[in-house]
């Protein structure tokens, strides 16, 4: 899901580049999000594949051997844990459920983000494994807007959690606010404290700076405190070796 144009600037500091020619839709997607839509984007971009997995996978009870019977359904809990970081900032991936009972992560159970991350970008290349002509869907552009939005969120708490500087791109600023970046371009210097930095052609933002701002954004959600000192260094770790 890397997809990298010569000679961008500002949108290269993101998690996964943005090719000029999905632009339109990327943007679009980012200016409709909800989660109703991205559910139901994910839904129409899996559609070819539910349909037809009946007939290319075999489901087997492991305990039984038996055949398993029943409708395929895709799952999209992974992706939700995503959207409800990204956008309301639930980190509800480094929670556990317990007889009902929310609590964050403890140094006993394990944890994986390695593979939640996997699971995340399989969903696309799931839809797209297959050329249109043969089945094929286009990506589900929403996805891409939440992951790089999760991803600039995570840059901003772990800023806040591990006291280190962190530096936010105008373009990632502007997904967290709901905003185009154009706009918050023009907010930059005079608001933002941000600083250009000729040698990679981009505008860098401090998290401390950004986060400011964005609290008086409308449209941006604060993150959910994280509590337990466990719970904040997994997330700093987080950005540390994802980010």
């Amino acid at each position: 899901m890397e997809y990298i144009e010569k000679n961008q600037a500002e949108s290269d500091v993101l998690y996964i580049q943005v090719a000029s020619a999905e632009r339109a839709q990327y943007d679009a997607a980012n200016e409709t999000l909800s989660y109703e839509n991205y559910l139901q984007e994910i839904e129409s971009a899996s559609w070819n594949f539910i349909t037809n997995a009946q007939f290319i996978l075999k489901c087997v009870d492991s305990d039984s051997a038996n055949d398993c019977s029943g409708e395929i359904k895709l799952c999209t809990h992974i992706a939700e844990q995503f959207y409800n970081y990204a956008v309301d900032g639930m980190p509800a991936f480094l929670y556990v459920f317990e007889k009902g009972v929310k609590r964050e992560l403890s140094e006993s159970e394990e944890f994986d983000f390695g593979m939640l991350l996997s699971a995340f970008l399989a969903y696309n290349e799931l839809f797209t494994s297959l050329e249109e002509s043969m089945g094929g869907s286009q990506p589900a552009y929403a996805m891409k807007v939440v992951l790089n939005m999760f991803f600039a969120r995570l840059k901003l708490d772990a800023a806040l959690y591990s006291e280190q500087e962190q530096f936010l791109s105008i373009a990632e600023v502007a997904l967290l606010a709901r905003m185009k970046e154009k706009s918050v371009r023009n907010f930059a210097h005079r608001s933002l404290g941000a600083q250009h930095d000729p040698s990679r052609r981009i505008t860098l933002i401090s998290a401390k700076k950004a986060n400011e701002w964005l609290l008086s954004r409308r449209k941006f959600t604060p993150s959910v405190p994280l509590t337990t000192e466990f719970a904040r260094q997994t997330l700093v770790s987080i950005q540390d070796e994802f980010g």
